[in-house]
């Protein structure tokens, strides 16, 4: 499910952007077209949609976001959990 809550608080511009719980890349998708991410990042558990997210992104880590250990520090200007947090063991 894409919702656009996110959209406004994001402004246009070279943003580095972590999406946890990409889906199938709709947001991705957009923020592209608004000019409001130079790179984004994407973590999906779901197999079907990390592909169809890599469309978007420019990385995507098909992988459980409670045991995956990131290459980055310090490294984003934005993190988005959107709808993801419900659904975690311990966030």
């Amino acid at each position: 499910m894409f919702k656009n809550d996110f959209l406004p608080l994001i402004p246009e511009g070279s943003n580095v952007i972590l999406d946890l719980g990409c889906g199938s890349g709709r947001l991705g998708r957009v923020l592209r077209e608004m000019n409001k991410a130079s790179e984004l990042i994407g973590v999906e558990l779901h197999p079907p949609a990390a592909e169809e997210s890599a469309k978007y992104y420019t990385r995507v880590y098909q992988d459980n976001i409670e045991s995956l250990n990131l290459p980055y520090a310090e490294y984003f200007d934005f993190v988005i959990c959107g709808d993801i947090l419900e659904h975690l063991i311990d966030p």
